[in-house]
C-alpha cells in the first residue's frame, strides 16, 4: 500500500513582543491595497465621519531621542490626523509632551501621569487630554470576579478612584494577554504553538476556567451556590 504524504503545516510568524521599526509609515503588509498611506488616511477619515477617534499605540525602544519621538508623533497628527497615542516605554518624555503646545489637542495614554507635578496643583487642566492606562484595575477586577481573598477592598478603591487632571482607562482585557473568552476558559497560559516552549506571556493571569481547562461544550449555569 502506498504511503500517505503528510501535508506540511503553514509556516507561522511569531509577532510576540516589540521590535525595532520604522515609525513614520504604516506597515505595508497590513494593507489591502498597494497604497498603505492612502488606505490609512481614508480609514481615519471614515472613522471620523462615524464619530470614532483613532488612537495609535507606539513603542519606542531605548536609544530613541526625545526629538525623534516627538517629531514622529507630531508627524502622525499632522499627516494622518490621528487623535492620540498610547505610548509605551518612554514615560518621562510623555510627561513633557503633556505640556507641549504641539500636542494640546492630542490625547496621550501612558502608565501614569503625575499631573500635579506636570501642571502644578493650581493649574490642572479642565480638559483631560492625558489618561492613565495600566493593568492595576484589570488585575484587581479579575481577582474580585474570581473570588480571591481580600480582593474587595482593592476593587472598591479602583471603582472610586477618579484623579483630577487626568483620565482613567479601565479594562478587564486588552490586546496584550488573555481575551475575555480566555479569561473564563483557562487558568494557565497556552502559547505552545509559537515555538517558544510556552515561556512567553504572563505567568499569572488571574483567570478561572469555570471547571474545565480550555474550550468546553458544557452549558451548565454556574451560580454562587454552585461554587460554594
Amino acid at each position: 500500500m502506498p504511503g500517505t504524504v503528510k501535508k506540511k503545516s503553514p509556516k507561522r510568524l511569531n509577532y510576540w513582543g516589540y521590535t525595532k521599526a520604522f515609525h513614520f509609515a504604516p506597515k505595508r503588509a497590513y494593507a489591502a491595497t498597494k497604497d498603505p498611506v492612502r488606505e490609512f488616511k481614508d480609514m481615519v477619515k471614515t472613522m471620523h465621519r462615524l464619530g470614532i477617534e483613532v488612537l495609535m499605540e507606539f513603542y519606542f525602544p531605548e536609544g530613541c531621542s526625545p526629538r525623534y519621538i516627538t517629531e514622529c508623533l507630531q508627524y502622525w497628527v499632522q499627516e494622518y490626523h490621528v487623535d492620540g497615542f498610547h505610548v509605551r516605554g518612554v514615560q518621562g518624555i510623555c510627561n513633557l509632551m503633556a505640556t507641549d503646545p504641539l500636542f494640546a489637542d492630542t490625547k496621550l495614554l501612558n502608565i501614569y501621569f503625575p499631573v500635579e507635578e506636570i501642571y502644578g496643583k493650581k493649574n490642572l487642566p479642565k480638559k483631560r487630554m492625558v489618561a492613565e492606562c495600566n493593568d492595576g484595575f484589570m488585575i484587581d477586577v479579575r481577582r474580585f470576579l474570581k473570588g480571591d481573598e481580600e480582593s474587595l477592598k482593592a476593587f472598591a478603591e479602583r471603582m472610586r478612584r477618579n484623579p483630577k487632571g487626568s483620565g482613567l482607562i479601565n479594562y478587564i482585557a486588552s490586546h496584550d494577554g488573555f481575551t475575555l473568552c480566555d479569561l473564563v476558559s483557562y487558568e494557565e497560559r497556552h502559547n505552545e504553538d509559537n515555538g517558544e516552549q510556552n515561556r512567553d506571556g504572563r505567568v499569572q493571569n488571574y483567570s478561572w476556567n469555570c471547571g474545565a481547562e480550555g474550550k468546553s461544550r458544557k452549558r451548565k449555569f454556574w451560580s454562587f451556590e454552585t461554587v460554594r
